[in-house]
Parts: C-alpha cells; structure tokens; sequence
C-alpha cells in the first residue's frame, strides 16, 4: 500500500469510523430496549453495554488525550464501561452488566452520539498521533459486533419463546467433499509481517519447529460431529485435550451448547438454535456460528430482491414483500416520492442493514452469506452531497482506494471526465480541494466523487441522488458522462429527477415501499400510474443555465390547484409575474406564525413541511420538484400553520397575494 500522508489517512479513517460505527447500530437495531438490557450469564454482556464500551474506548484512549478542552459525556461513564483495562481505573463488575437499568438505552444512544460529532471533528483536523488508536479503535469494535451476536444469541436461547433475531440463510445442499493438505516438518516463520493493522499479539515474528500435520480441505459438517457423538465421542477422554476433557465433564455436556434432541429410537434428530429462531439441524452445515462463507464474486448475472421486508422500527414497515430482479449492464432507474422506499433499497443491497423478512441474493447466493469487506467492494457509491477533504485531488480519489497508484487515480479521474479540469487546477492533481471541497466548483465535486468510486472498479455504482443539487450545465454534463459509464457496469441511479432516467434499461418504480410499476421510460410515461403522475409534474418549466431565473409554462401552470380553470389569458399574464427565488441547503422558507404571503412553487431542490399535530406531535412530510405550498396566502392574510425547511438548495417560482387579487381581477374582467 503507498504510504498515506496524515490527512489521508485521517480522511480514509473517517470514512471507516463511519461505516463501523454505523454497522454496530445496524446490528443492534432488530433488537428492543429490553434485549439490549439483558444479561444471559456472567461471561455475555448486554447489547447496551456493548454499544457503550465501543464508546467509551473512543473517548477514554482518543478524545481525552487529544481534543482540546475535553470534558467526559458522563465522569460516571469511565467506571461503568471499562471493561479490563485496569491502568485507567476501576470497572463495574462484569457478572453485575444487566444491573445497568441506567443509563437507558436512548441515554448510550446519546453518547454515542455524541462521541461520533466529536470524534469526526478531531480526524479532520488530522492528529497524527491520535490515528493509530483510531484504527485500533476500530477493530476493537468490529471485535464486538461478534460479541454482541454471540451474546444475543445466547440470551435468545434462555428464553423459552426463542425467538428470532433475523430471518434464517440460505443453506448448503451438500458438502464438497473431504480432503487433507499434508505439511512436512520444518522451522516456520510466524507473527504478523508488514505495516498493516495487527494486534500486539499476533508479534514479534519468530521462528518455530512444526511436527508434520495435515489440515482438512473444508471445516467439520454438522452431520460428521453428529457422528462423533454417536461414536461416544463424549465419553472417550482419549479424544479430547486434558483441560476440554475436564470441562466438558464439569458441565456434563453430551453436545454442543446449543443443540437439542428430539425424538427417539429411529425417528430420534437434533434440532439447533441459531440466530434465526430453532430450526432442524442441517447436516451440511458446518460447526460455527453463521458467518460469511461464499466467496465474493467479482461480477454478477442478475441481482434479485426476494419478497423483501424491513422497517427501522419495529412498529413500521418500509419495504413490503418487494420482489424485483436487476440484470447486469446498463443504467437502471429507481424512483419514487419521497418516502417511497428508495434509499431503504439501498441500504440493504449495502448491507448496512438486513432485510427482517426475505433475501436479497446476487446469483442465487444470498448477499448475508459473504464477507462485508469484499462484498462492499463490488460497490462504488455517489451521494447527493459527496465529502471531500482538506487533501489534493489525487488524494480524495485515492481514498476510494487507498493502494492506488498515481496512474490509477487520474484512469479514474479519465473516466468521470475530471482529467482536463484537473489539470487547469493551480497545482493540478496536487491542488487542495479545500474543507469540504471548497475550492472546487459543484461539478468539479461531484465528477471527483464519482472518480472516487471508480477507482475501486466497482461492478456496481449507485448515484443516489448525485446531480440534484448541481446547476443544469454542470447535471448535464455529469449525465453525459453517466451514459457513456453505463456500458460494461451497472449503474443504479436512485432520483426523483426523471429527466436523468429517460434513456435508461429499466425503471423500478417504488412507492409505500412496494415495487408499483418497472419498465422503461417510454412505456412508463404512457400508461396510468404514480411514473406518469411524477413525469407530468415536472414537466413545464425552465431554468437557465446558471439555475438563477426559472419559468413555468401555461400547461403547466393550468395544473396548479389555485388556477384550475382558468382562462389562458390570464394563465398568460399569471406566468409574467411569478418571481425566481433561490435558498440554500437548511434554509427556513416559511414559519409558522409569521403572516404568509406568496406561493411557492418547487422548480429545483426539496423541502420539509413540520406542521404541528392537534395531538402534541409534530407531521413531517418532503415537497419535491413541481409541488407548491403556501397557497392559503394568496387567499387570505394569515398567520402561517406550519414550517417550511429546504432539504437542499432550492429554486422556487413565487407569486405574492398582490400579485394574485391582480390576476383575480383580471379573470372578472373577463366575465
């Protein structure tokens, strides 16, 4: 790997801080606040405990020795979640974990909150001292998020319901069969060797003698250990170590933990708990617990979501049964309005979460089945607003992967189209991108993006929403360079934008988290459906280059609520006086309380309608392209009921009530 310069390194460390962090909480999401608090036996912990200690080691090894004027979460915290680490002070008892009834769970949600904001503000200011702590920081959780499985599992399998923590995996049908790899006798050399991440146990390298031995091609099945017992293979200490010998007679174990016989004499079998609730004993599996154990391929035929379902909570459904296959090449289409169930999508093909109910499999293999780290490398992935570093353009591509060579950033940068505008850069490949990009235009950030993701040669990249916050040059021509990328990959374009999926090879239309319609744009745009509906909404209007003036067409504007029937006269002169007005991203268009005055039509961007409930709650809903709002002030002069928030910059058409009671008497001049 070539060496990384400290910002690098800190930038790439972010990145995986993010992803780690983000996968324990994944995993811990399935489960209640009464499971994360249970304790099953004195050797397992609490899922709470877990999602604290991870923590709690960030903040005790990291933040207090680096972040200027440091102050705990909670002083309380340093006891209470410190595992063994006995040169920082004392511990609470571990057998006593799931007597921590405080802090609750939403209070350990909060501090990792907390520690996460502070964490990401200390790696960009690139401490170079404090990152190889963060990067055994992050192995040490990854360490847990097994732990928190297998003490799960275990908590589970008191409980005389056993429940399910997920959906079960597919299985083997068969084993390959048996065979051993024979080693002669020699010295060895063993012990990590390189500058990669490794353990302080796992060194010095040192040299040893080995007898001769053999290693088996394949692990132990279920059915040959079912063997094993059946041979009396429990009451033979001839075939155990001293120590498992005398354990296992402590414990009177006749089986493994957690296998159950049912039955007997010849319809006698073993049932096994698993993750997936108890099931019958599949002789094909192996001895472990479940584990990635397929290889990653590097290409794939078809993509298949099989009748996936998943909510966030476990109150609420976000995908329902959706079934829907992608095949290999080209650009494929995912809509919907917002809600609809895009980005959820999205998220279980990543992996960041996994579906409570079906599969999502890549050529028959259900995805859950392989490793994440080689699995996330079939992905490039390009967000609405990307993250670039205080680092040059070669290093911000070269974050997407870290072994590149300089000849392999600027193929990657050939191929989003950047390579020119690199070069005319002061510095070229070498110039500072500025905090957050900002030295760079909007396309410039976007294409580098888009470099980033393709210098891991992905088989598959996903654009969610990766052009609705440019200027129409700079969406144009990124579009451009998307249709020239489509052949030979997979290219997932996740919008609400129609107009950048009308030359893809297939449409997947989502909408309440079901797959509503699929096809392509021509069929789509002329049969009745939600695609026609959100076609025909953003059809009308124009906006000039710089995205600075907008209009709205007479058609168009006949569609608007406010002006059903109304002459096109008047629709003539209504189009003359609608105004461009532009906000940026989090911007507070309207308040509640304040008197309303204008409508406002949404030409680019999306907002947040928060409108309070009779109930004490609040009702959140996004406005997206071609909707409006606001249109009760053009009737009346009162004060506003909700509040209106731009999700991203925003280009809206407005017409003030005087513009409005003008029009009004124009149309009774009219008769």
């Amino acid at each position: 790997m070539l060496a990384l310069t400290s910002q690098a390194l800190a930038a790439h460390l972010a990145a995986q801080y993010t992803q780690v962090r983000g996968r324990t909480l994944a995993l811990a999401a399935p489960l209640s606040a009464e499971d994360c608090g249970a304790q099953s036996m004195p050797d397992a912990s609490p899922a709470k405990w877990h999602l604290a200690h991870t923590t709690w080691f960030f903040e005790t090894f990291v933040l207090e020795r680096w972040e200027p004027g440091f102050e705990p979460f909670d002083a309380a915290f340093r006891v209470l979640f410190n595992s063994y680490y006995n040169a920082v002070g004392d511990k609470h008892p571990r057998p006593q974990r799931g007597l921590l009834t405080r802090p609750s769970l939403d209070g350990v949600l909060a501090y990792r909150a907390d520690v996460d904001a502070r964490m990401q503000r200390l790696l960009a200011a690139a401490q170079p001292a404090a990152l190889e702590l963060v990067e055994l920081g992050l192995h040490h959780e990854q360490q847990h998020q097994e732990l928190l499985l297998t003490d799960i599992k275990h908590l589970f399998s008191c409980n005389p319901l056993l429940p399910a923590y997920r959906g079960a995996l597919p299985r083997e049908v068969s084993a390959p069969p048996l065979r051993w790899h024979a080693f002669a006798e020699g010295l060895a050399d063993i012990g990590h060797t390189g500058k990669g991440f490794a353990f302080d146990n796992e060194g010095p390298r040192h040299r040893v003698f080995l007898q001769p031995y053999e290693l088996a091609s394949r692990l132990v099945t279920n059915g040959e250990y079912t063997d094993f017992i059946d041979a009396g293979g429990y009451r033979d200490p001839a075939l155990w170590l001293s120590e498992g010998w005398d354990w296992s007679c402590a414990q009177a174990r006749e089986h493994p933990l957690y296998w159950r016989r049912v039955g007997a004499g010849a319809g006698a079998g073993w049932q096994e708990f698993t993750l997936a609730g108890l099931r019958a004993l599949q002789a094909h599996d192996p001895v472990v617990h479940d584990s990635g154990t397929q290889t990653v391929p590097t290409g794939f035929g078809e993509i298949a979501f099989n009748d996936v379902s998943f909510g966030y909570k476990q109150t609420r459904r976000n995908l329902h049964g959706l079934t829907a296959s992608i095949r290999h090449g080209g650009l494929v289409g995912v809509v919907g309005a917002s809600g609809s169930g895009k980005s959820t999508l999205m998220a279980l093909l990543l992996r960041l979460y996994d579906p409570d109910e079906g599969s999502i499999t890549i050529d028959g293999a259900d995805i859950r089945l392989f490793p994440l780290a080689g699995f996330h490398a079939l992905f490039g992935y390009v967000p609405q607003e990307s993250t670039l570093f205080d680092l040059s353009a070669r290093e911000n591509i070269r974050l997407g992967n870290p072994a590149a060579t300089d000849a392999d950033v600027e193929a990657a940068a050939r191929a989003a189209e950047v390579h020119d505008a690199i070069l005319q850069l002061p510095q070229g490949y070498d110039t500072p991108a500025g905090e957050r990009g900002s030295q760079l235009s909007g396309g410039q950030r976007q294409r580098i993006a888009l470099a980033r993701a393709l210098i891991r040669n992905p088989a598959i990249v996903i654009l969610d929403e990766a052009t609705s916050s440019l200027d129409p040059i700079a969406e144009a021509g990124i579009r451009a360079t998307i249709e020239r990328l489509r052949h030979g990959r997979t290219i997932l374009s996740v919008t609400h934008q129609l107009n950048g999926i009308v030359n893809a090879n297939r449409i997947l239309v989502l909408k309440d988290g079901r797959l509503c319609q699929e096809g392509t744009h021509t069929d789509l745009a002329n049969r009745p459906g939600p695609y026609r509906d959100l076609w025909t909404k953003q059809q009308g209007f124009s906006l000039d280059a710089a995205a600075h003036h907008a209009e709205i067409s007479i058609d168009r504007l006949r569609l608007v609520p406010v002006f059903y029937g109304v002459p096109d006269s008047v629709l003539a002169e209504a189009v003359r006086l609608f105004q461009t007005e532009e906000y940026p991203a989090n911007h507070f268009v309207v308040r509640e309380g304040e008197l309303g005055a204008c409508l406002y039509i949404i030409v680019r961007g999306s907002v947040e309608v928060t409108l309070a409930h009779t109930h004490g709650r609040e009702l959140r809903f996004v406005l997206q392209e071609g909707d409006c709002f606001g249109e009760r002030a053009l009737l009346e002069a009162m004060p506003e009921m909700e509040n209106v928030r731009t999700l991203s910059p925003c280009v809206f058409l407005t017409l003030t009530r005087a513009g409005f009671d003008y029009l009004t008497g124009q149309r009774m001049a009219l008769g």
